[in-house]
């Protein structure tokens, strides 16, 4: 987990995401069984539904909640254990 969120945590950061710890479990405990290559696909697009969540008001609080639903709405579907 620590080597790919290492540089995932800096990206999402870089970009204004607002991840919290909780977030990095949950996509953790999601994606732990996909490949390497498959999980950074996923986490492309975990970061892009994100971004689409916000875009429909700006950053704020309430839409990084909504970018936050869409993100893990879209991690729940792809990652089904």
């Amino acid at each position: 987990m620590y080597i790919l969120y290492g540089q995932f945590k800096q990206y999402a950061d870089k970009k204004g995401y607002q991840l919290l710890k909780e977030d990095y479990r949950f996509i953790e405990n999601n994606i732990k069984h996909l490949h390497q290559d498959e999980q950074i696909l996923v986490l492309k697009e975990y970061l892009k539904r994100w971004g689409q969540g916000m875009k429909e008001g700006g950053k704020t609080p309430q839409n990084q909640n909504l970018g936050r639903f869409r993100a893990n709405e879209y991690l729940r579907s792809v990652c089904k254990n």
